[in-house]
């Protein structure tokens, strides 16, 4: 949700709606109330519509389609991501390349694999089945370009964009 609902569309909300305020207290009229009111109601409605649509994808792409388990196995090219659904009758495989990969982190106890802004796949040490969380790391390091390891770890606030 950060990625569409950043601080300069609070900001800008925010001040088309502190503006009709001042607007109707200097001129009495109460069209710019009402814009105001209209304001509000499109951010909470956008906001809600969001959520709604987060948990309905949640719903469809997991709950609905019995997701028990995942699968991940990393070879010379890429990701591949097995996914088993219906209590583990149907396969489904994902495979993407590392130079395709959005961003990776790599912290104490997992490593976190962004396929794409709504994807995310996580690797703990206790879940891998061969070698050591030590070893997998250095392996990610060596076959997945630099920048994708770069995270964000301060927000850039207004007004100096993102």
């Amino acid at each position: 949700m950060r990625k569409y609902l950043g601080i300069k569309e609070i900001v800008l909300v925010a001040l088309l709606f502190v503006s009709s305020f001042a607007v109707f207290f200097l001129t009495g009229k109460y069209l710019f109330l009402i814009l105001s009111g209209v304001v509000v109601l499109l951010f909470l409605g956008a906001l809600a519509f969001y959520q709604y649509t987060a948990i309905r994808g949640y719903k469809l792409e997991f709950t609905d389609r019995g997701a028990t388990h995942w699968e991940l196995s990393f070879d010379e090219l890429g990701i591949v991501a097995d996914t088993f659904e219906r209590g583990g009758e149907e396969k489904y495989t994902h495979k993407c390349l590392y130079a395709e990969l959005e961003k990776v982190a790599i912290l104490k106890d997992k490593v976190y694999i962004y396929v794409g802004s709504a994807v995310c796949y996580y690797v703990t040490h206790d879940s891998l089945t061969q070698g050591n969380f030590v070893e997998f790391c250095e392996f990610l390091k060596e076959k997945i370009p630099a920048e994708k390891f770069k995270m964000r770890t301060k927000r850039k606030y207004f007004p100096y964009g993102r």
